[in-house]
């Protein structure tokens, strides 16, 4: 899937929003737009059986509008021309930086406009704006970056061995900004775009969020709205724009938008509450009409739990964050900050994990991770692979096998697991209207919700791991969607 830079296009799509939406006479009766596909790799292809979601049908929902000042607003504008205040800038943000090796999956996505500016991670703490380069990610290529071709696995020296690294600013929460100012002796970060919104309200999985692959837009000094693409235009030394507007759609098909994503929690060869299975669970995706969708296959079952950072803003049974390679979902409740940096004590969840995304991280940069017995005990993440995969390849280093990606059709920044479906959304008080989960532990004849889990649980001979983990026992997943 080879992206083109389509400029025209996000022209267009720009003075659409900009004339349509923003006009003095607002509709409430918002047309929809074909959307873009999201996952942007080459040498590689997404799954047949997920193409209509990949390129849906996009309403608008609302737009988020940051002034990028100190003291800036921030507010939220539907379709009907009303809009509400959401928070201030405390900081403003300086300039965008370079991803690091471990946030590898911000190179896997694009903006469902066609542009290359967007969204890239969604979560409870934080919210992460990729800006460029405007390039498709080649994962042959890539498999070239290994810890012994590149050994500091910076930024600049895996660009000079020819793998670009994207660009990025981050939105933060005002837990950051105090832990900054109490705790950061070197001071702000310059790519920090700090808000007095607290972390699991608002833009931070409460209910103003955005999904992965939603588009950035910033305002020209002629008075029009355009994609950061055409601002930064390679240019990355820019200071983050003044004006920045989030687009925020929500994603259908000819049949509607999915109600719910359903995980079976087992991997061929695995014995489930007394149950040996000898196919993968499947991941199903179900529409309000009935139709349900085998669209993925669990590799890795998940089994017990994780300190995953962030947890802290969330509530038990929520959608915690979504990036191009990444589903986390939490069992702790929240607690915020809790002393300032332990919050780590306080914080449990899981994580699915695509299968090339997991196998890159865990041997290329040599984080050891997510492959449970390859290094060590994974109990807390699961693996999706296309319909059909096989765990076999997951103990095979190599990214790239005989001149193709481990694992094609890939997930990585696909619609709708790693892309334009899933936020965080969390309504006090209102949790038929939250993105949840629920648990099943009878093959899915009966759900309940999630337990509180926090700290690591799971984990045999770990001392700071309760052995026996509730998730063990879980053989279904499933999430509610909620847009």
């Amino acid at each position: 899937m080879i992206r083109k830079r389509k400029k025209i296009m996000c022209i267009l799509a720009s003075a659409f929003v900009t004339v349509g939406i923003l006009s003095a006479n607002v509709s409430a009766n918002v047309e929809k737009v074909q959307g873009s596909n999201v996952a942007d790799s080459i040498n590689s292809s997404i799954p047949e059986v997920v193409k209509e979601e990949n390129t849906p049908n996009l309403e608008l929902m609302y737009e988020v509008y940051i002034e990028n000042r100190d003291g800036g607003s921030i507010y939220q504008q539907y379709p009907d021309g009303t809009t509400r205040t959401m928070g201030n800038v405390i900081r403003a943000g300086k300039y965008s930086a370079d991803s690091s090796a471990g946030f590898w999956a911000s190179h896997y996505d694009a903006g469902n406009d066609g542009s290359h500016s967007c969204i890239t991670a969604t979560a409870s703490n934080n919210v992460h704006v990729r800006v460029g380069p405007n390039e498709s990610y080649d994962p042959i290529k890539a498999a070239e970056i290994t810890k012994e071709s590149v050994p500091s696995l910076s930024p600049k020296d895996i660009e000079a061995a020819g793998v670009w690294m994207p660009k990025q600013f981050t939105i933060g929460t005002e837990e950051d900004y105090s832990f900054a100012a109490i705790n950061n002796t070197a001071g702000f970060a310059d790519n920090i775009i700090y808000t007095d919104m607290a972390g699991g309200t608002e833009i931070f999985g409460g209910i103003s969020g955005a999904f992965v692959g939603n588009p950035v837009h910033f305002l020209d000094s002629d008075g029009e709205w355009k994609s950061l693409d055409y601002y930064y235009n390679g240019s990355y030394d820019k200071p983050i724009p003044e004006d920045l507007k989030i687009i925020v759609s929500k994603p259908s098909i000819d049949i509607g938008s999915p109600t719910s994503i359903e995980f079976e929690n087992w991997a061929a060869g695995d014995t489930v509450n007394g149950e040996y299975k000898d196919t993968n669970g499947r991941v199903l995706l179900n529409y309000e009409d009935g139709t349900s969708k085998h669209i993925a296959d669990i590799i890795q079952r998940v089994k017990g739990t994780g300190r995953f950072g962030g947890s802290e803003y969330s509530h038990v049974g929520t959608f915690r964050a979504s990036h191009p390679g990444v589903i986390c979902l939490s069992t702790s409740p929240k607690t915020g900050r809790t002393n300032w940096g332990n919050a780590s004590h306080y914080s449990g969840g899981i994580q699915l994990v695509p299968a090339n995304h997991a196998k890159f991280l865990a041997y290329n940069v040599d984080q050891k991770a997510f492959i449970d017995g390859q290094f060590n005990q994974q109990p807390h993440y699961g693996i999706i692979g296309a319909v059909g995969s096989t765990a076999e390849n997951l103990f095979n280093p190599d990214y790239a096998i005989d001149g193709k990606i481990s694992y094609d059709p890939i997930w990585e920044a696909v619609a709708p697991l790693y892309s334009q479906y899933m936020k965080p959304k969390y309504i006090e008080g209102d949790k038929e209207n939250s993105t949840m989960f629920v648990i099943s532990e009878d093959f899915g004849q009966t759900y309940q919700e999630s337990p509180t889990i926090m700290g690591l649980t799971g984990f045999k001979d770990n001392a700071n791991s309760f052995e026996e983990s509730p998730v063990a026992n879980w053989t279904n997943i499933k999430i509610l969607l909620k847009y």
